[in-house]
Order: structure tokens, then C-alpha cells, then sequence
């Protein structure tokens, strides 16, 4: 599934958690103050966005070598 990742600080440091094998929890922080309406605007429809995502998280297991030949 492509992810379009908007071009903000937030979702680069997001990115890797958004697309991968990761379980993600999200708070959106919102203003009730006129003068912060832009931010908030964004803030909703970068939280819908996120919303609309789907992961698969699973876990990675770590395989000694025998284990790893017994499996083969």
C-alpha cells in the first residue's frame, strides 16, 4: 500500500512507524483559539489520514543457527 507522507517534520519522524511492521498510537493535539485554526485544520486531516492506514504489525523472531537448519 503506498502511504502519501506529506512533506512535514512530523511525518518524517513518523514515516518508518506509518509503513512498517509497527503497531502505531497517534495523538492529534487541536486549539480551540481562532488565531491556531490553520494548524488545527492541518492537524485534522493529517490525523484522518493516519487513520486511514493499515499496518500488519508481526513479530520478528530471532533464530540461532540450529534452529535455522531444523527449519530448513
Amino acid at each position: 500500500m503506498f502511504v502519501p507522507f506529506r512533506d512535514s517534520k512530523m511525518t518524517r519522524v513518523l514515516k518508518q512507524s506509518l509503513g512498517g511492521n509497527a503497531i502505531t498510537a497517534i495523538l492529534c493535539n487541536m486549539s480551540p483559539a481562532g488565531d491556531s485554526r490553520d494548524e488545527t485544520i492541518s492537524t485534522i486531516k493529517f490525523g484522518t489520514m493516519c487513520s486511514t492506514i493499515e499496518t500488519h504489525a508481526s513479530k520478528n523472531e530471532v533464530m540461532d543457527d540450529k534452529t535455522l537448519l531444523e527449519q530448513y
